[in-house]
């Protein structure tokens, strides 16, 4: 958030991204079930962004965020 704010970058532009997690997953839901993530910055391990297929309108929706794991800083 810093760095939009130092760029003159308002958070209020900002748009919510949809993350997938494809591995780990496990893992991810034991931490996430104790509240664990809530409030911590992550890291996304090898993250690539890729364009969202929409099922019920069969056509390209946006963009998600993929990644093959989390680590957790905080």
């Amino acid at each position: 958030m810093k760095v939009l704010t130092d760029m003159g970058i308002s958070t209020d532009d900002l748009k919510a991204i949809n993350l997938e997690i494809v591995g780990n997953v496990d893992k991810i839901a034991k931490i996430a079930q104790s509240e664990a993530l809530l409030n911590v910055p992550v890291e996304l391990v090898q993250p690539k962004v890729r364009l969202a297929w929409n099922i019920s309108r069969s056509n390209w929706a946006g963009v998600k965020l993929v990644c093959e794991d989390i680590k957790i800083l905080g």
